[in-house]
Order: structure tokens, then sequence, then C-alpha cells
């Protein structure tokens, strides 16, 4: 299943707009604020290294540098808690690139009401929630197809599948076993070396890549 490569996943640069001790707004970046005379200069430093982790960690999702992300979310929170939404939406960005749509949800809800950022993810949940279910019914349906034999009406609903859900290994599962069937060797061996990129971890998959690769 592939994301919606139209959404955006850069982030807004945050500004401090009020003075951290005394709460007052500010305009203009004073060296100090007008109101309690705190020197600012440490806390625009901790908003810049804040924006940077920030941003590290958005381009670490998008590489699928996963545990990287997660500890640049932890440096972010502790540098700056202002930085909490940045650190809850970056999380729920990992989350949808690993389809793990419920603990992205938990994340969207923890974000304000009315807010660009929830909203986008709970429209991109929905999206894919979506397509994981078409995804699913081709595949059951090249399921059926395939125990009653029809190879044709399988390969077709499996094709469908494989595009809507590559992540999953069922469908993968279920395609080398129709090459198997079928006695088309090469293609099982194809397969299973796909589906392998797609579910490294699915010991089906490893059986079948390695017994096809002394075969074929």
């Amino acid at each position: 299943m592939k994301r919606n490569t139209d959404r955006d996943d850069k982030l807004h640069y945050r500004e401090m707009t009020a003075c951290p001790v005394c709460h007052t707004p500010l305009a203009d970046r004073p060296a100090e604020c007008p109101s309690c005379g705190t020197s600012l200069t440490t806390y625009y430093a901790l908003y810049e290294r804040a924006n940077r982790l920030a941003t590290q960690a958005m381009e670490a999702v998008t590489r699928h540098n996963f545990e990287h992300a997660r500890g640049l979310v932890e440096e972010l929170r502790r540098t700056n808690p202002e930085f909490e939404e940045e650190a809850v939406f970056i999380s729920a960005r990992a989350a949808l690139y690993q389809h793990r749509f419920e603990e992205a949800a938990q994340l969207a809800e923890a974000l304000p009401h009315g807010s660009e950022q929830r909203r986008e993810l709970e429209e991109e949940i929905a999206e894919l929630h979506g397509i994981q279910r078409r995804g699913m019914e081709h595949f059951n349906l090249a399921l059926s197809s395939a125990q009653k034999g029809y190879w044709t009406d399988a390969e077709f609903h499996l094709d469908r599948a494989l595009a809507l859900i590559p992540h999953l290994p069922a469908p993968w599962r279920l395609a080398v076993k129709l090459a198997l069937r079928q006695e088309r060797w090469e293609l099982a061996k194809e397969r299973a070396q796909k589906g392998l990129q797609a579910a490294p971890e699915d010991a089906y998959l490893h059986r079948m890549a390695d017994e096809l690769a002394e075969l074929v």
C-alpha cells in the first residue's frame, strides 16, 4: 500500500512568541523580555535546536529510518516541551509509514481538535484503511478462486491485492503457492524474493526463497 505522495511531510517553523518566564507576548525577537527583563538568548537557541530536531526526525521518517526518528523525537521532547505537537505528529507519521493505523489514530487524537495536522492525519488514516480493505477483498477472492483451481481468476485478484497491500505477507505467500501449483518455478522464485523485500521476517517466504534458489 502506498501513501498519498501529495501529502506534505514538512513541518512549520515554530517561533517563540511569548516569554517563557512571564508569558508576555513578544514581537521582533527582543534580546530581553520587555516585561520581566529575562535574557531570551538561551531560549531562542532552544527553539532553533528544537526546529532542527523536528526537521531531522521527519526526514528520518520519510527515509524509513524509524529507530533514528524515534531517538530524535525523544531528544526533541527533552530539548523543548513546547514542541509536543510536533513530536506527536512525527510519531503518527512514522506509524502510518509502518501501516500501524490504530497507533496513528490514537496519536492523532492527542492533537488539538480542529488542527490542520490532526485533520490531515485523520483523512489519511481513513484513506489507507479503505485501501487495505479493498486489498483484502481482492486477496480473499484470489484465495477462494485458487482453492477451486480457477488460476486465471485467482491471478487477476491477486495482482490487485498486491498492488493495494504489498506490505502484507499473506498475498505474497499465496502468490508463491499459486506459481508452485502451476509449476511456474521461476515465477515462484521471483515472488518469494519480492515477498521477502516486503515482509523480511516471514518464515514461509524465507523457506521458499531458500528452497527455490536450490531448485531453479
